[in-house]
């Protein structure tokens, strides 16, 4: 990995490792590797003292905060249902891909001064959550230290944007990451953006480094313009359908069931899987199966020309978003392991077309027993 490095930075990392070659002795091999080690440098543009200074505060900060506590306790229910995040996958370079539906973050409640101390130790909990998921899957020959965040707002409020205490929170928030995750951004999509974000962003930008802005695309436009944008780096089958990508039996947000653990893919299907089914406008197609506990559901579809809404239901209860998959691009997929038994039925719904039938192509497996990971 070290060929990635510029001379100055390998000149750089040489000094660093002998300046704090005491807290290197209590490292692990990840936390140890240059990888990680360059991004305090880069911080400091390369400035030995200074990033000294910043890494020696950064783990008196977490010893004080006392970050090993968050590594084996759940992340809180309730914040995560208040604050909700969804861990997607890795884009083409193996950063962590984040998604933050905003949407359904309650800020104004939760930003006031009485949950202040509960919300901190939230998003330090969090911190720890994607500190863990990229030491989990890197190997020796790939560390993965970069997270790459999507931040949907659509439907984010004005009054939401402007209230002190959000504005006060993001700060904070801001501050914490780049004191204690340094260059850990490898870039952030701002989607879904109305015109309100005008008025919120020029209040929240001079409080963000310019290494860390330069990283933040502001993708105006509706679906047509974000969906490329964030394609560009990220792989489709690493996001969920209605994000552009293939997964359309991707979790709402992370949970602590799911923890660390990706759930299961389905393979890419033959075409001779495939059966056809013609669906008209303001209709609706669906085929259902009594699955019990221990059966494994996968399913591949695609489309003709068009989109196609979605679902995937549990006696008649969606499992997952319900979406308007881009069949006509890519090849849609989704895979369930059955822990209840019941109807399940997947829907393919073109009621919102008025006048255009819609042809779908699908495949449809299903296993009697699938043993449980180690």
């Amino acid at each position: 990995m070290d060929s990635a490095f510029s001379d100055q930075e390998k000149a750089a990392l040489s000094e660093f490792r002998v300046a704090i070659a005491d807290l290197i002795e209590t490292f692990d091999d990840y936390e140890a590797h240059n990888e990680n080690l360059i991004r305090w440098l880069r911080a400091k543009e390369l400035n030995v003292q200074e990033a000294e200074a910043m890494i020696r505060h950064s783990m008196k900060w977490r010893d004080e905060n006392d970050f090993k506590r968050f590594r084996d306790l759940p992340v809180s229910d309730y914040y995560l249902e208040k604050l909700p995040f969804r861990p997607s996958g890795y884009d083409k370079e193996g950063a962590l891909v984040i998604i933050i539906p905003v949407i359904k973050w309650e800020m104004s409640l939760l930003t006031k001064s009485e949950h202040h101390a509960e919300l901190t130790t939230y998003i330090f909990h969090i911190m720890d959550k994607l500190y863990h998921y990229l030491k989990a899957t890197s190997t020796p020959e790939k560390i993965r230290t970069k997270v790459v965040l999507i931040i949907d707002i659509e439907g984010f409020s004005l009054q939401e944007l402007l209230s002190k205490h959000v504005i006060d929170f993001f700060v904070e928030l801001l501050k914490l990451y780049e004191a204690h995750s340094p260059e850990r951004m490898k870039a952030v999509y701002v989607i879904n953006i109305s015109s309100f974000f005008s008025v919120f962003w020029p209040v929240i930008k001079p409080f963000i480094q310019t290494r860390t802005l330069s990283k933040v695309h502001i993708v105006g436009g509706g679906p047509e313009y974000w969906k490329p944008a964030i394609l560009t780096g990220i792989d489709p089958r690493e996001l969920p359908s209605e994000y552009g990508g293939t997964n359309s039996a991707h979790p709402a947000a992370y949970s602590n069931d799911k923890g660390e653990t990706w759930p299961a893919r389905a393979a890419v299907m033959s075409p001779g899987k495939f059966v056809t089914a013609v669906i008209p406008a303001r209709d609706k197609f669906v085929t259902g199966f009594d699955l019990n506990v221990g059966n494994r559901i996968s399913w591949n579809f695609k489309t003709e020309f068009y989109d196609i809404g979605f679902s995937f239901m549990l006696n008649d209860v969606p499992m997952f978003p319900s979406v308007r998959a881009d069949g006509h691009v890519f090849v849609q997929d989704g895979c369930v392991d059955i822990v209840e038994a019941g109807t399940y039925s997947l829907v393919f719904d073109n009621t919102y077309s008025m006048f255009r039938s819609k042809t779908v192509h699908y495949a449809i497996e299903i296993e009697d027993k699938v043993e449980p990971e180690e």
